[in-house]
């Protein structure tokens, strides 16, 4: 026989039917229709449905807030899959990545940067991993670009591009912009050449003459080279000797670089153009381990993402353009999302310097 608390088969009140009751949730409401947001704005269904649409060029400011106002009211909520259907448009910008960080990373004030432009024109950014692997199946990355279902894309591998991506791109048929790099367009990259030429005249101006060019990494990327030829330029128009510190090929050891760097900072310069942050610091140690100070006895400059600050120093830098890069990769994606036979073209976008506290004036 079972006891007075086992549950029982029927009766509402058993202690299952209790629970069962207690997780029921009510049915969601349903979508107003045009004809009730119609009746609450005191205008027609179809006016309705042009302003939720966005075809409202025709109506008066009033007209279209008042049925704004009563949509929201009734609830109403714009069904993305149906405007899809309609418009042959998702409202999706995908941003394609790689797996290998070293050449595809993006910075994070970039990435909300690209967030916000898109944004201001009412569309979604979905970040899209491709790993590089796949590269390899010529089925695979269209089947993957097929099921993205973006409007257009951008795309954020640096250097060392895998070559069969451009060639799938290309199939895809969509609208597609390039950061950072130098083989491909459209592109949006930091104009190099002009920082590495502003930051060497920033010395210059301030009486500099023997100014030596430090980077340990070999020439992956074209900055390097841009920031090394723009710092020939300026060195050779003001009549004054390059004096070249740099990785002939690859990426030097940290003991390498140790051996590499206190040598640079024995070759008696009165100033440096470092090519971004790791130089910045190692220079910057090496020359307090030999008793000298910066920028005493030496002057650095760098570039980067934000001026560094190395033993309590800010370093005067050329910082990235991030949000500009962000700003025109998105005006150039729309240009060509509203007409594909728009130029593909390559756009550099200048640094802006930043002065801090390791210069000093030799004049």
């Amino acid at each position: 026989m079972p006891s007075d608390n086992a549950p029982t088969c029927g009766g509402l009140h058993s202690p299952i039917d209790v629970h069962i009751a207690s997780m029921a949730q009510p049915s969601p409401p349903r979508a107003p229709t045009a004809a009730q947001i119609a009746a609450v704005a005191g205008v027609s269904r179809p006016t309705v449905s042009r302003i939720l649409n966005g075809d409202d060029a025709r109506y008066s400011e009033a007209t279209r807030s008042r049925v704004l106002e009563a949509a929201a009211s009734l609830g109403y909520r714009p069904n993305a899959l149906a405007r899809a259907m309609r418009t042959g448009r998702t409202g999706i910008v995908g941003l394609i990545l790689g797996t290998e960080e070293t050449r595809s990373h993006i910075a994070g004030r970039m990435l909300t940067a690209l967030h916000d432009a898109l944004a201001a024109h009412k569309l979604r950014l979905m970040i899209c991993t491709l790993p590089d692997a796949s590269l390899e199946s010529p089925d695979l990355v269209p089947h993957l670009l097929e099921e993205v279902c973006v409007d257009g894309l951008v795309i954020n591998y640096t250097h060392r591009v895998p070559a069969a991506l451009p060639v799938h791109l290309a199939q895809a048929n969509l609208p597609t912009v390039w950061l950072n790099v130098a083989d491909q367009t459209p592109n949006v990259c930091p104009d190099d050449h002009l920082a590495g030429k502003l930051a060497t005249q920033q010395l210059i101006d301030r009486g500099h003459q023997n100014i030596g060019w430090v980077c340990s990494i070999g020439p992956v990327h074209y900055s390097v080279g841009g920031r090394r030829d723009g710092y020939l330029e300026a060195m050779r128009a003001a009549g004054l000797k390059p004096s070249l510190w740099e990785a002939s090929s690859g990426t030097l050891t940290n003991k390498q670089r140790r051996s590499w760097i206190t040598d640079v900072a024995k070759a008696g310069l009165s100033a440096a153009v470092c090519y971004g942050d790791i130089d910045t610091y190692a220079l910057h140690i090496a020359t307090e381990r030999r008793g000298l100070d910066v920028p005493r006895d030496l002057s650095l400059v760098s570039f980067g993402d934000e001026p560094p600050k190395a033993s309590g120093v800010t370093v005067s830098t050329m910082v990235t353009p991030l949000e500009d890069m962000a700003q025109r990769a998105v005006d150039h994606l729309l240009a060509r999302m509203a007409d594909e036979h728009t130029a593909a073209i390559t756009e550099r976008v200048a640094f802006t310097w930043v002065s801090g506290e390791s210069v000093v004036d030799r004049r």
